[in-house]
This record gives C-alpha cells, structure tokens and sequence, in this order.
C-alpha cells in the first residue's frame, strides 16, 4: 500500500461562496493546517489555509510589510484584527491554485505535488468531488519512517 493511501485523511470542505468567519470556524475545527474549497457541484476550486486565514483576519496592510522588526513590542496592545472581513466570501481570501489527486494517486505524484506547490494540504479528489485530503506533514512524516525503517 503506497503511503499516500494511508495518509489520507476525511476533512470538511467549505463552499466557495462560505463567509469568512464560517471559514476560519472550519478551518479551526479540523485541526488541520487547511481545507479544501469546493463549488456548488463539489468540486475542489482551492484551498483556504492557515495563511489565507491570517490574511483575512490581519489589516490588509501587514502583507505588504517586508519586515516588522520596526513596530514597537507592547505586550499589552492586541492584535489588531480587521473585523470586517467576517460576512466577505472565502472567494475572497482563498488559494484558487486547484490541485488535487485522485484515488489511488501514486506517492512519487504526492511527493512532486508538494514540491512544486505552496499548499499544505492536498485533497484527493473523484468525479463525485472531494473525498479527503493528504497533509504535507501527514505525508512527510510517513514517508520518512519508510525511510528510516
């Protein structure tokens, strides 16, 4: 059995047009470090993750900061959160690079797919849409126990 087979995971999907603050609920939840994004036929469109939760949830202007080396440390100033991000579509926030594999997809393809993409998870998908989903972690750990014996 490939290690892909037996890391894959059943997970929540979330719908494209979700709201944010459904979305990090979800995403919170699943204990996962993201969650595949389907449309109205259940087909995966993309992937809302713990980096598009904080982009969502932090005031657009943090993603452009090059560094934050110059902000003040004050332990007792909160994060300033953006609120208003709560009832705007995941559309909005989410990763639309759709990647996926289907059943039965072999580990080298799992191995390549996280390689050569950003995404820390990867839903394997059917004709029927998404049927769970495979953790780089999940899948790294695997493989390297392989490795070690």
């Amino acid at each position: 059995m490939s290690v892909g087979d037996l890391v894959v995971r059943d997970a929540p999907t979330i719908d494209v047009s979700d709201c944010v603050e459904h979305a990090v609920r979800v995403l919170v939840a699943s204990g996962l470090p993201a969650v595949a994004v389907v449309d109205a036929n259940d087909r995966s469109v993309g992937t809302f993750g713990e980096r598009e939760c904080l982009a969502a949830m932090l005031p657009g202007w943090v993603d452009l900061l090059s560094g934050a080396a110059f902000v003040p440390r004050d332990p007792q100033h909160p994060l300033a959160l953006d609120q208003s991000c709560r009832a705007e579509p995941v559309a909005a926030y989410m990763n639309p690079e759709d990647v996926g594999a289907g059943p039965g997809c072999s580990d080298l393809q799992i191995a390549e797919t996280f390689l050569h993409h950003p995404g820390l998870i990867l839903p394997v998908v059917d004709r029927d849409g998404v049927r769970g989903v495979v953790t780089r972690s999940d899948f790294v750990h695997a493989v390297a126990r392989r490795f070690l014996g």
